[in-house]
C-alpha cells in the first residue's frame, strides 16, 4: 500500500513540492525499554481526568520528500521528542501560520522543517515495485462472509454521501469551504 501511495505521489505534477509523512497509530506491540517522559498537556477539559501530559509508546514514522537529503536519519535537536503534534508544528512552519499554536503541546513540539534542504535535491526513485501479497482462497472466502466492521460501515456511509458528477463535486467543495 505504501509503495502504491508513493508511486502515485511521485508520478504526480507536484512531486518536487511534496512532503509525505507515513506514521503509524499503533506501535505494533514492540517492547520499549524507555519510559515515556512528561509532555506538555494540550490543555482543555478531559472527561476522564487524564491530562495527556506524558508521551505514549514510540511509533515508527517515515518522512518522504525531495527536500529531505538522501539517507537522512532525523532526530529532534532539543530534548523534546518528535510526536504526532510534530506534524501540526511542521505544517505551521511550512505555511508560515504564525498564529497561536493549536494547543500548548503543539507549541512545544519540535518541527521537521529544520531538517529539510532549501531546494528539492533528492528526487528519489521514480517508482517502487513491490509484489502485492496474494491472499489464500480460504481467507478470501471467510472474509467475504463476514459483515462489515464498524470502520468499514462508517466509510461506506461516508462514501455514499460523496457527489458522483463533476458539477456536484464543485458544489460540494464550495459548501465545505463556506
Amino acid at each position: 500500500m505504501i509503495a502504491s501511495v508513493y508511486n502515485a505521489v511521485r508520478s504526480g505534477p507536484g512531486w518536487e513540492n511534496t512532503l509525505l509523512i507515513i506514521t503509524y497509530d499503533e506501535h505494533g506491540g514492540c517492547y520499549d525499554h524507555v519510559f515515556p517522559g512528561p509532555a506538555a498537556s494540550p490543555g482543555g477539559a478531559f472527561p476522564d481526568g487524564y491530562q495527556f501530559d506524558s508521551y505514549g509508546v514510540r511509533v515508527p514514522a517515515v518522512i518522504v520528500s525531495p527536500f529531505v537529503p538522501a539517507g537522512s536519519i532525523i532526530r529532534p535537536t532539543g530534548s523534546i521528542p518528535f510526536d504526532h503534534t510534530t506534524i501540526f508544528k511542521t505544517l505551521q512552519d511550512i505555511f508560515s501560520l504564525n498564529s497561536a499554536p493549536l494547543t500548548p503541546r503543539t507549541g512545544s513540539a519540535p518541527s521537521l522543517i529544520e531538517h529539510f534542504s532549501t531546494a528539492p535535491t533528492n528526487l528519489g526513485p521514480t517508482s517502487i515495485n513491490v509484489a502485492a501479497p496474494v491472499p489464500l482462497a480460504e481467507h478470501l472466502e471467510k472474509a467475504t462472509g463476514l459483515p462489515p466492521n464498524g470502520l468499514q460501515a462508517a466509510l461506506g456511509r461516508a462514501a455514499s454521501r460523496l457527489p458522483t458528477s463533476g458539477a456536484d463535486r464543485e458544489a460540494h467543495i464550495k459548501r465545505i469551504q463556506n
